[in-house]
């Protein structure tokens, strides 16, 4: 009897001890949990592993601060220019005033630099006001046409006709490689080139006019009402499948346009004011931003033609995609399904899709590339939302957690006292 009284006593203080060791461990796991679901975004990197801004002389500290979050994420910077040299921290060139040449046309990076076009020249030109260098946006307006270059990673270029055709000749550098030439008669864009330098991959795209490749040189003919845009994507090695499905999303017009925006705050309230560069791969397309605020974003848009997607990158702040938070996306008040199958949303277009949805793409921003089978007067609400903490102060996984703690704990419980009956 006291041999049995003994080891009763031994099982007692074993299932004392398992419940003990085991609810340390079930609130450990519950807290790790918690934590990781309420991490904060990206902090800003250091200026020291950044590049330089340019241009910010004028800009007062709300505004200078938001164009720092905008380059921390890779969004966009700011150009300067001092009569000849435009200068960014993604892109430098020279800039002749009186015929519109563009000459030494680079992309940078912090530690790199590469030529991507060599001379870029008009025909016919004639400037009809001062170029403007502004924020991440730099515009040369002539007559009939307008050239607008945007300080991003991505070196975007666009040239404008309405009214006249026009002629734009294109020098690429000595060390180019796989040139290449599609057509597409009777689409929108109707032709695009695209190019090799290194690792970076160079896209030259028209609307509605014609390329001709010779050597180095590419002529493109462009129509009285045309549209010209080049793009280039470096470390194009990395992410190779996804880097060419946007650049073949572009290409062949489903991809209708990109923004990318960033609040401006006045300490932490929220102003009227925003920083944007947005660019628009068809003639005639509306995009209007109508409201960017931290959390909340609506974006106005009309075009024709068909369905097509459009890209929406805002930093960390201006739209958080923690896990504690949930990205809701409308288009004119309807909400619109998420997918992770990132790459099907570049050929939905496509395939003629009859429903709007959208994927995130993996980047420290939030990029949000938004499928819309059309583009004829939608407005795109962007919305992050806290998600509602639930009663117990735990998300579903860690609710889940404890669960299990204490299913184990009443298992170990039962067998204590069903041993202390037999004894």
């Amino acid at each position: 009897m006291g041999a049995r009284r003994s080891r009763s006593s031994a099982i007692r203080v074993a299932a004392t001890l398992t419940v003990i060791t085991i609810l340390p461990a079930a609130a450990f796991a519950g807290a790790v949990l918690v934590k990781a679901s309420s991490l904060a975004p990206r902090p800003t990197p250091s200026d020291e592993f950044l590049p330089p801004l340019y241009g910010t002389e004028d800009f007062d500290n709300e505004t200078l601060h938001a164009l720092q979050r905008g380059r921390a994420n890779d969004l966009f910077a700011s150009f300067e220019w001092n009569g000849t040299r435009v200068r960014g921290s993604y892109v430098e060139f020279d800039y002749n005033l009186a015929n519109g040449t563009v000459s030494g046309f680079t992309a940078k990076g912090l530690t790199s630099r590469v030529l991507l076009v060599s001379l870029i020249t008009l025909s016919p030109f004639s400037p009809t006001s001062w170029p403007e260098a502004r924020g991440p946006k730099f515009t040369a307006p002539g007559a009939s046409i307008v050239a607008r270059v945007r300080d991003d990673p991505m070196s975007s270029l666009e040239f404008v006709t309405n009214g006249s055709a026009h002629r734009v000749t294109f020098l690429l550098p000595s060390n180019v490689t796989e040139v290449a030439t599609h057509w597409r008669p009777g689409s929108w864009p109707a032709s695009s080139v695209v190019f090799s330098i290194g690792d970076t991959r160079g896209l030259l795209v028209l609307g509605a006019g014609t390329f001709e490749v010779a050597g180095l040189t590419v002529v493109a003919r462009m129509a009285s009402r045309d549209l010209l845009v080049l793009k280039s994507i470096p470390e194009f090695g990395l992410h190779r499948s996804e880097k060419t499905a946007f650049l073949d999303a572009i290409a062949s017009g489903r991809i209708a346009s990109e923004a990318s925006l960033v609040a401006i705050l006045n300490g932490t309230r929220p102003t009227e004011k925003w920083l944007e560069s947005q660019i628009t791969y068809r003639i005639g397309m509306v995009q209007i931003p109508e409201l960017v605020v931290p959390r909340h974003v609506a974006v106005r848009l009309n075009a024709t033609g068909p369905g097509a997607v459009v890209l929406l990158a805002f930093d960390p702040l201006t739209m958080p995609q923690n896990r504690t938070d949930r990205l809701v996306v409308k288009a004119n008040g309807a909400e619109v399904p998420e997918t992770t199958d990132t790459l099907s949303t570049f050929y939905a277009a496509e395939s003629k899709g009859d429903k709007a949805f959208y994927s995130r793409l993996p980047f420290v921003a939030t990029v949000v590339a938004l499928y819309l089978p059309s583009l004829g007067r939608i407005m795109v609400d962007v919305q992050s939302q806290p998600v509602e903490p639930s009663p117990a102060g735990l998300d579903a996984a860690s609710q889940a957690a404890m669960v299990v703690a204490v299913g184990i704990v009443s298992v170990a419980a039962a067998h204590m006292f069903r041993r202390r009956r037999e004894s």
